[in-house]
C-alpha cells in the first residue's frame, strides 16, 4: 500500500498571462471605483439642481406673496438713497399695520420738524436736521416698527428699549400701541440736540 497522495500536475502560465490576468483585474476594480465616483457624482448634481430650482421657486413665491400684501410699493428698496421719496417708498412696502404707523410717525415728524432731512441708509428710513446730523431711524419689523433715537439718553423721560449704541435708545410700537404724544414729545426733543454724524 503506498501512502502517497495523488499529485496534480502543475499548469505554469506564462508570465504574460498571468500579469495580462492581474492586469484585467485590477482594471475590473479601478472600473468599478470610477463607476461608482461617477454615481456619487451624478447623484450630487442632481441634487444640486433640485436645490438650485427649489430655491428660485421659493424665492418666486416670496416675491409673489411680497407684490400680493405690497402692490403699491416696489418690491427693493435701494440701501442708501437722499429725499423724501425712498422713505416714502420704503414705507409703503410695509405690512398695513405697519404702513398705518410708519406713515403716522413720518407725519409726525414732518409736523413737529419742518426742514427734516429724509434718506434711506442701510435699507432704513432716517430722519435728521441739516448741520445737526441724523436723530432718529425706522424700520419694520416682523411683530413692531422700532424707531432708534441716536441721542436717546438725553431724552425725558428715556425711550424704554437700549439700542446697540452707548446713547442710542429705541422703541419697539406693536399694533394698536402707537402713542403719538409720547412719539412728538421724543421727536421735538431729538431734533432739538445734535444728533449722530454732527
Amino acid at each position: 500500500m503506498n501512502n502517497t497522495l495523488p499529485v496534480r500536475p502543475v499548469v505554469a502560465m506564462s508570465p504574460s498571462k498571468s500579469s495580462a490576468k492581474r492586469a484585467s483585474k485590477g482594471r475590473g476594480k479601478s472600473a468599478k471605483k470610477a463607476s461608482t465616483a461617477k454615481r456619487a457624482l451624478s447623484k450630487v448634481a442632481s441634487r444640486a439642481k433640485k436645490s438650485s430650482k427649489t430655491a428660485v421657486a421659493r424665492s418666486a413665491k416670496k416675491a409673489g406673496a411680497r407684490s400680493a400684501k405690497q402692490a403699491a410699493g416696489p418690491v427693493k428698496i435701494n440701501p442708501k438713497a437722499d429725499g423724501d421719496a425712498p422713505v416714502k417708498a420704503y414705507i409703503a412696502m410695509l405690512p398695513a399695520w405697519q404702513k398705518d404707523i410708519a406713515s403716522a410717525i413720518d407725519d409726525l415728524v414732518a409736523r413737529e420738524v419742518p426742514h427734516v432731512h429724509r434718506a434711506i441708509k442701510w435699507h432704513t428710513p432716517f430722519y435728521g436736521v441739516p448741520d445737526q446730523g441724523w436723530f432718529a431711524s425706522m424700520a419694520g419689523f416682523k411683530h413692531y416698527v422700532k424707531v432708534n433715537f441716536f441721542k436717546g439718553s438725553s431724552l425725558k423721560p428715556v425711550p424704554p428699549t437700549v439700542g446697540t449704541a452707548k446713547e442710542m435708545r429705541a422703541v419697539d410700537i406693536r399694533e394698536g400701541e402707537y402713542n403719538e404724544e409720547q412719539m412728538a414729545k421724543w421727536i421735538r426733543q431729538a431734533a432739538a440736540i445734535p444728533g449722530w454724524g454732527a
